[in-house]
């Protein structure tokens, strides 16, 4: 025997498998009421699919299964409109039947029918009710479509949700205002170890690291003082193996139900943060020995702005965190000095940048009428495809060099004023007996002059 409710999903998308209890107690009041009204104790709804007539509930008629048992419903169903009679047929079971279409959308979708062993008839009342009746099933029956519809809209979403979840590098959550967590993703587990089980019903503080509670609650505050807060923030979170990974975590206040709840998305950060701190180590462990060299050593983007200075290019720190991002014009402007030194710059600068060669001068540089002098070089540097990376500037002070050349040349000519007025003739000869020096005194005594 067949069930009293069958499944079926007709041209409508309507499923009698979803239906819930109150769609079926409808039916059966609905079915209820007609018997009673009209004084006919045999009634049912049948539903068409596929030009198969399916009993969807019934009053009376224990044994029917099937509609099309019925003579005279079959006569209904073809002409699709409605069909009161009493049947002539002494085979038939029912000399009464009473059928009504019900449709939706326009398209017959089933019946309301009543039988009865005797025939009768019925009165302009109890069409007048059928009739309301027919609408009502109809109502419900359409309303039962939108609902499977947006049932199947969000059982489709739900889908693409999960997916989306368990694919995403975000991990969704939600906390009480207190710390308590409600909610949180299933790829929780690629990032944490911890499963959604282990995790919900906690307080979230407990896998916080202790140096990031205080920064957190602050965070958190700040939210609930401001509803349109989109900051992120960044802190660690406890691995179910004992170590802890990087999180940046975007929250925002969410009310449901009168309840409110922080939501939001974290991503995990750790590999980022690790890179960062090696690249740091590496800039600090170059740093370090740029920093240890005696010479200058400075670093300029294309642009020629300073990129990074060690203490040797100059000695203040004030003054050499003042330049980075700066030029030598805005350097000179800053102390107040003259900018020639920065356009004879800017010139070897820009011939080492179009020749892609490094490129060597000597500067004089005259600070409070004291002279310096250096030996500069521009070294530009290329990334693997060719494109411009960095201008290296290395500078040798020659100061000292040069004011030792300059006192050797004062020191020769002193001695030479000195031997040339001298009353005593004077030479100096060579390994190969040469004159290589002599005096006025003895240009006479020679009869010679100095030159020959």
């Amino acid at each position: 025997m067949r069930p009293t409710i069958l499944p079926f999903y007709n041209k409508n998308t309507i499923n009698t498998s979803f239906f819930d209890d109150v769609i079926l107690q409808e039916f059966e009041s609905t079915l209820l009421f007609i018997s009673e009204t009209c004084g006919i104790s045999d009634a049912f709804i049948a539903v068409d699919k596929d030009n198969i007539h399916v009993l969807l509930h019934k009053v009376g008629l224990s044994l029917l299964q099937d509609p099309d048992e019925i003579i005279l419903f079959n006569e209904f169903v073809q002409k699709k409109e409605a069909l009161i009679c009493n049947s002539t047929n002494p085979e038939a079971t029912h000399r009464f039947f009473a059928g009504f279409p019900i449709t939706i959308a326009g398209f017959f979708s089933g019946s309301l029918c009543m039988v009865d062993k005797n025939a009768r008839e019925l009165s302009a009342i109890d069409l007048k009710i059928i009739k309301q009746c027919v609408s009502k099933i109809e109502s419900l029956l359409k309303l039962e479509q939108k609902k499977q519809a947006l049932d199947a809209v969000q059982k489709n979403n739900r889908e693409k949700f999960r997916v989306f979840e368990q694919n995403s590098n975000e991990i969704l959550y939600q906390i009480s205002l207190e710390g308590t967590i409600t909610y949180v993703s299933s790829n929780l587990t690629n990032s944490v170890g911890y499963n959604a089980v282990e995790i919900i019903g906690k307080n979230c503080f407990k896998f916080l690291h202790q140096d990031d509670i205080v920064n957190c609650k602050k965070y958190l505050n700040t939210i609930e003082l401001n509803t349109k807060n989109n900051q992120s923030h960044i802190y660690r979170s406890l691995h179910k193996n004992g170590h802890y990974v990087w999180h940046s975590v975007r929250l925002q206040l969410f009310n449901n139900n009168g309840k409110t709840h922080y939501i939001g998305n974290c991503t995990d950060i750790t590999a980022f943060i690790e890179t960062e701190q090696k690249l740091k180590e590496q800039k600090d462990f170059y740093e370090t020995i740029f920093n240890s060299i005696p010479t200058d050593v400075v670093a300029f983007d294309s642009n020629h702005r300073y990129q990074f200075l060690n203490p040797a290019a100059i000695k203040n720190d004030q003054l050499r965190a003042f330049i980075i991002g700066k030029d030598d014009f805005e350097y000179a402007a800053y102390r107040n000095r003259n900018p020639s030194f920065a356009i004879e710059r800017r010139q070897k600068f820009m011939k080492a940048l179009r020749t892609r060669k490094p490129y060597t001068w000597e500067e004089t540089l005259i600070i409070d009428d004291t002279a310096t002098y250096h030996r500069r070089t521009f070294t530009p540097v290329y990334h693997p495809d060719g494109s411009f990376n960095v201008m290296i500037g290395f500078s040798i002070d020659l100061t000292d060099s040069k004011k030792a050349q300059q006192d050797i040349l004062k020191s020769r000519q002193f001695l030479k004023n000195v031997i040339n007025n001298t009353a005593v003739g004077l030479l100096v000869q060579g390994s190969q007996s040469e004159i290589i020096e002599n005096n006025a005194a003895a240009c006479k005594m020679l009869g010679l002059t100095q030159n020959q």
